[in-house]
């Protein structure tokens, strides 16, 4: 009998099982993982059918993304703060401090408009076809290019 779905929990997952989450949830094919660990390929595809190792790989993409949102949020707090201080800096020439503020005005510009066009689309999502959302989605860029 096969003990491919039998739902142990991740954390007792054998060293090679967890090293071959971390591969997959890297993004890394069958056959490089198989090359690295010394087994067939036929080996990690059944790994890969295993629901113990279909929540591990999930759990480790999750904490990937999760550390490469918090990274992504602390540059941009960095880049924030960097154009602030180009912008208050009366030593920097005036031309720069003044690209300083349009880019800081411009990306809150982009921002309200992703946000009110995510927010029109939302509210009719429950009644709205397709056809009728790609439209919207042209007259709400319509209306940026005219403002």
């Amino acid at each position: 009998m096969s003990n491919r779905n039998t739902g142990r929990d991740n954390h007792t997952l054998q060293p090679e099982h967890a090293r071959a989450a971390s591969l997959m949830a890297a993004g890394s094919k069958n056959a490089e993982i198989a090359g690295l660990l010394g087994v067939d390929e036929s080996t990690i595809c059944r790994w890969r059918d295993r629901d113990d190792m279909r929540r591990e790989v999930l759990r480790r993409q999750t904490h990937m993304a999760d550390g490469i949102r918090a990274r992504l949020t602390n540059a941009a707090d960095r880049a924030v703060s960097c154009i602030v201080a180009i912008m208050d800096d009366e030593t920097i020439d005036a031309a720069v401090r003044l690209k300083a503020a349009e880019t800081v005005l411009d990306r809150v510009l982009d921002s309200t408009r992703v946000l009110t066009g995510s927010l029109h689309l939302h509210q009719h999502q429950t009644t709205i076809a397709p056809e009728d959302a790609k439209q919207t989605i042209r007259e709400i860029r319509s209306r940026e290019t005219t403002t």
